[in-house]
């Protein structure tokens, strides 16, 4: 089980918005199977393969600790996660305005240039262990005002 390879966007609960699950974990790594996990969220109480087909090159389901020590390493590094999704997510959104019809200055469109590179490196200058769940939003940087003022300008086409 290799943290590094965990897709959460493939989870149940990030279809929702929730926070990743040890339940999300075993899924993730062994879909085949059927397990319970107790109500304190971190011990699998019963876990059996439900096809027998895809246990081939498997040897055994994983220790409860070694599941335990992959689902830490997701969480530890979920922060990270998000920040990089919400980053791009907010580079996507910034796209439209490199359109060549925006009316941007010069000083603004350096502006948004050098926003941009801000958000691309923000995953080399954020310190992973200032990260959390809560505050992962807060490390954004806002788009510049030079940027945002004059983008709210607002232009009137009339068709001749």
């Amino acid at each position: 089980m290799d943290p590094s390879l965990f897709d959460y966007t493939r989870c149940t609960s990030a279809a929702i918005g929730a926070p990743v699950t040890l339940g999300d974990v075993i899924k993730f790594y062994y879909p085949d199977t059927s397990f319970d996990v107790a109500a304190d969220g971190v011990t699998i109480t019963r876990w059996e393969w439900t096809k027998e087909s895809t246990r081939s090159g498997i040897a055994s389901l994983p220790s409860n600790q070694d599941v335990l020590l992959c689902y830490a390493a997701i969480v530890r590094g979920m922060p990270m996660t998000h920040l990089r999704q919400l980053r791009n997510k907010t580079l996507v959104q910034s796209d439209l305005y490199l359109l060549p019809d925006v009316p941007l200055t010069l000083e603004s469109g350096q502006a948004l240039c050098d926003w941009r590179k801000a958000l691309r490196d923000l995953p080399q200058t954020v310190n992973a262990a200032d990260l959390s769940l809560e505050n992962y939003k807060s490390f954004i940087p806002q788009m510049p005002q030079v940027v945002t003022r004059k983008l709210a300008t607002k232009y009137v086409y009339t068709r001749t």
